[in-house]
């Protein structure tokens, strides 16, 4: 009787969210609703020359000046970085084998 009580139970919650998942799919979202009132206000309408800030020719000069610097991803002062090393080694490769896994333990193949 227990067990049929709980199974009823889970069954009607299943239901429910079920229906609650249905009603948010179909019904538009608030970012749905935002993005339409701002796509039927600014229709036909595109932006002055007055209203841009900055003319062009500042924001090319702005642009050209930008740089990403290079990362080094295995920089060994990141504890990930470390964290990473010490997995691989533990799994048998080594740094100094040029990344090679090392056998350690008789003749085992890793292929």
């Amino acid at each position: 009787m227990a067990s049929q009580q709980i199974c009823s139970r889970f069954m009607g919650l299943a239901v429910f969210l079920t229906l609650l998942a249905l009603k948010d799919v179909s019904s538009d979202s608030s970012l749905h609703k935002i993005l339409r009132k701002r796509e039927v206000a600014g229709a036909g309408t595109a932006p002055s020359k007055s209203s841009i800030a900055v003319p062009s020719s500042k924001a090319q000069e702005f642009l050209a000046k930008l740089s990403r610097t290079k990362r080094n991803i295995w920089d060994r002062s990141r504890p990930d970085v470390q964290q990473w090393i010490m997995q691989f080694m533990h799994m048998g490769y080594d740094e100094q084998a040029g990344g090679r896994p090392v056998i350690l333990d008789g003749p085992r193949s890793l292929h």
